[in-house]
């Protein structure tokens, strides 16, 4: 039997970081959905979003060349404080198809406007503890220059996550990275 069904945007519980429950608008049925990660993995660009902790020296890895003479590793983690706040942790979330195409898209742009001969990029989905990673670019180059132009990439900023910081116990503020 096939059921066409017509999920409500407002959650109606959360079972996991991996699923989430949603309530049907037409027949009332408990709707599971695992959207909590993916990837893509095109020539010479590699995008990743996930709720899993995020390991430096794969993407690192990732990004390795012959040709390269320099590779370059940002990595943004949790700090403990907020606009003199102390924050315990940090949650996001994200439509994982539009975070992975907005980065993506990043990383053509960055492709193009650098010598970079790879890019890999990932972002954090989740609760994300104090000292955490939760982003990660890697990227390599032919010389130094253009591969430590990654610190530059503050488009990443406008990734499609958004952000809950917890203070002091408490979800206090909820932000548009």
């Amino acid at each position: 039997m096939t059921y066409k069904c017509f999920i409500s945007l407002q959650k109606s519980c959360i079972d996991s970081d991996l699923a989430r429950e949603y309530r049907c608008l037409t027949c009332l049925r408990e709707i599971t959905i695992k959207m909590d990660r993916g990837e893509v993995s095109q020539g010479n660009l590699y995008v990743e979003v996930s709720p899993s902790p995020l390991d430096l020296a794969k993407y690192a890895q990732l990004v390795a060349d012959d040709g390269a003479g320099a590779t370059a590793t940002f990595t943004g983690t949790t700090r403990n404080t907020f606009n003199g706040k102390v924050v315990e942790r940090l949650e996001y979330e994200a439509y994982v198809p539009m975070a992975l195409k907005q980065l993506q898209e990043m990383c053509e742009a960055a492709l193009k406007q650098w010598s970079l001969i790879k890019i890999a990029v990932a972002h954090r989905t989740g609760v994300v503890g104090v000292g955490e990673a939760s982003v990660v670019i890697a990227t390599s180059s032919a010389h130094r220059r253009d591969a430590l132009e990654v610190r530059k990439l503050e488009t990443l900023r406008h990734v499609s996550c958004f952000l809950q910081i917890n203070l002091n116990g408490t979800m206090n503020d909820t932000l548009n990275k």
